[in-house]
Formats: structure tokens, C-alpha cells, sequence
């Protein structure tokens, strides 16, 4: 793939071929090729750690593979629950039941959409990557450099969305664990 972005396949790539270029220096004895070994693994941990990068934006996330828009079902969950956080605060302060009630049940109803949109999103991200990744190699190898531009945008994509779903899972498990203490 010949993407610029930063790629958790290829600093695995480098990884390996740094520990190769180690084992070759170990046997020649050559400090040149053992800290050029080093530099290599070092920026291969760099290019890991900045592929699984994200952040959680209003609406989306943005990564090192772009950025990632959230989905119909997981911006209409968002707003139910606070919708519903709203009614069960205005009920607190009224003192009304049903309308805390209402509130509750309004803001499970919206975890349940945004789960399934963050679900949902994972599927298309995991799918346009695995399709793109095919279908570049592929042209690739027939020369069809067209074709395999437009795949490797849909491999891009498909991570972008694959990053906004991780990062939409490490902000619900930050969430839940700040609300278990």
C-alpha cells in the first residue's frame, strides 16, 4: 500500500526487520548495524503507537487515517440521552416520577442506539479496510493504478472508521469506569 499514513502492518514489517538487522549485526560484529537496528525498531514503535492514535471529537474522531464521522443512529442516541438526562433533571427538581421516569427510559433507549451505531460503525470501518486492502492489491498487481487509488482511499477510510470505533469504545470504558468510582 503506498498510503501516507502511519500503518500498524508496516511498523510490524519494520519491527521484524529491525530484530533481523540486530541478529546480523550480533553475528559481524558491526555496531553500525546494531544501532541502525535500534533506530529502526524504535521507529517502528513510534509509527505502532501513532497508527492506533485517535481522539474523540463532537461528532466523530479524527486519527492519523483521517477522520471518522459518527452515524445517524450512534448522533440520534447521543441525543435521547441527553435528552433524557434533561427530563430526569427537570423531574428531580419538580419532584415528578414519571417525568425522572421518562428520562431514564429515554436515555436507555438512546445508549441502546449509540451502541448499535458504534457497533455499526466498526462493521463498515473493518469491511471498506479489508476491501480496500483487497482490491488495491489487486489492480495493483494488474496495473490498473486507477482502480487501485480509489481502493486504497476506501482502505483509508475503513481505517479512519475502525480508529472512531476504537476511540468510541475507550470513551464508553473511561466512562463507566469514572462512574464506578
Amino acid at each position: 500500500m503506498s498510503s501516507n499514513n502511519a500503518s500498524t502492518g508496516n511498523s510490524y514489517l519494520e519491527k521484524a526487520t529491525g530484530y533481523m538487522q540486530e541478529a546480523l549485526g550480533n553475528v559481524t560484529g558491526s555496531t553500525g548495524d546494531k544501532s541502525e537496528a535500534q533506530a529502526r525498531k524504535d521507529k517502528a514503535d513510534l509509527e505502532h503507537d501513532v497508527s492506533k492514535t485517535s481522539v474523540k471529537v463532537p461528532g466523530g474522531a479524527v486519527s492519523s487515517s483521517g477522520i471518522a464521522t459518527d452515524n445517524q443512529d450512534q448522533m440520534t442516541g447521543n441525543l435521547k440521552q441527553t435528552g433524557g438526562s434533561a427530563k430526569e433533571f427537570v423531574g428531580n427538581l419538580t419532584g415528578s416520577e414519571s417525568l425522572k421516569q421518562q428520562g431514564r427510559e429515554m436515555n436507555k433507549e438512546g445508549q441502546g442506539q449509540e451502541a448499535k451505531g458504534i457497533l455499526s460503525q466498526g462493521y463498515e470501518g473493518v469491511k471498506d479496510r479489508v476491501g480496500g486492502t483487497v482490491g488495491h492489491g489487486v489492480n495493483a498487481m494488474l496495473g490498473n493504478e486507477g482502480a487501485a487509488s480509489e481502493y486504497q482511499k476506501q482502505h483509508d477510510a475503513g481505517k479512519a472508521n475502525q480508529r472512531g470505533f476504537e476511540s468510541n469504545i475507550d470513551k464508553k470504558a473511561e466512562a463507566e469506569a469514572e462512574a464506578r468510582k
